[in-house]
């Protein structure tokens, strides 16, 4: 009888397995209902929690468009007119605001810029906690995309080559958040206003710091020169001063008559009739003379460039980083020190020609490479994704709910069934 009950146990738990599978599906079976109406309320709540606490995301697309020179002439004046006549954008060639590596040294700068404004005080009321949000680099990762011409990985694949279009920028899509409708659209607008100002401020500021660093380094190096040429000058001119001695002391004025040499080499020319060798030093003084003018006229170039460097800075500290003002007043200093300049004297002239081809590539390229062709638009996102986290909640709850009823039941059975064999 003893060697039976190992099979009657074995039998024993199949059953109470089978037993267990039956269970689960009459517990399914039976509370579907709840479990259905659950999902439907959670996934309501959901979704209505999401249309009352989820701010409003608003959407705002700022072009990053290709300018031709023909469109700059037309549309942006005398300066463009000029930049184009420069160089600074050959006719049938397009230039955009911003390409890539540009467009990362500005995004590096411009949360930084936000942070300035934000601690100098110089930011609206209004505005302030948008400037606070755009003072951190994770909000402009975040929020502030450029579109590609081509996909990254797209472009990987293609395997484009360097100066290849893959890296243009289409535009830039800049994202706002607030919990009113308007006002995410209004911080949209702000943040669009900022990068088109904010840029022009960085980048000025750049070009007047590079500015600051070819002045001291033309200055230094001309000088260098003008010291050694003055050097070698001397040395020319008291050779000549030998060769003329030499001359009135041995030769009369019948043997003079020296056919004029072309090129004279410093090993050669002591074998060389005197009178060759007074018009091969000659004609080295002349080329001395003619590089130290032109050294002195890099140092009136450069000492022009100084003073409108000085006068600059001035108005950027005054300017209270509006990139749009800091640029009209910039473009008054060009035309008063331009007026100011005697007739005639190109060596000035040829500084303040190159600093406003300078000024102009910057602004221009900004001010008509950067426009919003469509109003921003705003609307509440993610409303399905709450809905579904709310279903599973929903789901689960009144399972653990029901799974916690059943436990307890048969809780109580066994509380009973213990009782009557006690």
């Amino acid at each position: 009888m003893n060697q039976n009950l190992p099979e009657s146990n074995t039998s024993q738990r199949i059953d109470d397995d089978e037993i267990d599978l039956l269970d689960i599906a009459d517990f399914f079976l039976s509370h579907w209902k709840k479990l259905l109406l659950g999902s439907l309320v959670g996934a309501l709540l959901g979704m209505f929690g999401s249309i009352y606490f989820l701010p409003f995301q608003a959407e705002l697309i700022l072009d990053n468009k290709l300018i031709q020179a023909g469109e700059l002439s037309q549309g942006a004046g005398r300066r463009a007119s000029k930049l184009v006549q420069a160089g600074g954008l050959s006719r049938g060639a397009g230039k955009r605001a911003f390409d890539y590596v540009s467009w990362r040294s500005t995004s590096i700068s411009l949360p930084n810029l936000a942070a300035q404004m934000l601690a100098k005080q110089v930011v609206p009321d209004k505005q302030v906690a948008v400037f606070e949000n755009m003072s951190s680099r994770k909000w402009w990762a975040k929020n502030v995309q450029p579109v590609y011409s081509v996909d990254i990985k797209e472009a990987k694949k293609l395997r484009l080559a360097k100066g290849a279009t893959g890296d243009s920028i289409l535009y830039f899509q800049i994202n706002a958040t607030h919990q009113d409708k308007q006002q995410a659209i209004d911080n949209s607008l702000v943040a669009a206003s900022f990068i088109k100002s904010g840029a022009k401020y960085v980048q000025l500021t750049s070009y007047l710091s590079s500015l600051r660093g070819e002045i001291s380094a033309s200055v230094s190096d001309a000088n260098n020169w003008i010291s050694r040429d003055k050097i070698a000058l001397g040395y020319k001119q008291k050779r000549l001063a030998s060769l003329e001695a030499l001359r009135n002391k041995y030769l009369s004025d019948e043997m003079q008559d020296v056919q004029q040499v072309g090129e004279v080499r410093e090993q050669s020319a002591k074998f060389l009739p005197i009178i060759t060798q007074i018009i091969a030093i000659n004609r080295e003084v002349i080329d001395i003379q003619e590089d130290l003018q032109k050294y002195h006229d890099v140092l009136a170039n450069m000492e022009q460039k100084r003073l409108f460097l000085e006068q600059a800075e001035q108005l950027v500290d005054e300017g209270r980083y509006d990139g749009e003002r800091i640029f009209a007043s910039m473009f008054e200093l060009h035309e008063k020190m331009q007026q100011a300049i005697s007739e005639g004297n190109l060596i000035q002239e040829a500084a303040m020609d190159e600093i406003d081809s300078r000024l102009t590539n910057i602004h221009t390229g900004l001010a008509f490479g950067l426009s919003q062709s469509t109003a921003p638009r705003a609307e509440k996102k993610g409303g399905a994704k709450y809905a579904a986290i709310g279903l599973f909640l929903g789901f689960f709850l009144v399972l653990a709910w029901a799974l916690v009823q059943k436990l307890r039941g048969q809780l109580e059975e066994r509380h009973k069934g213990e009782s009557i064999k006690s």
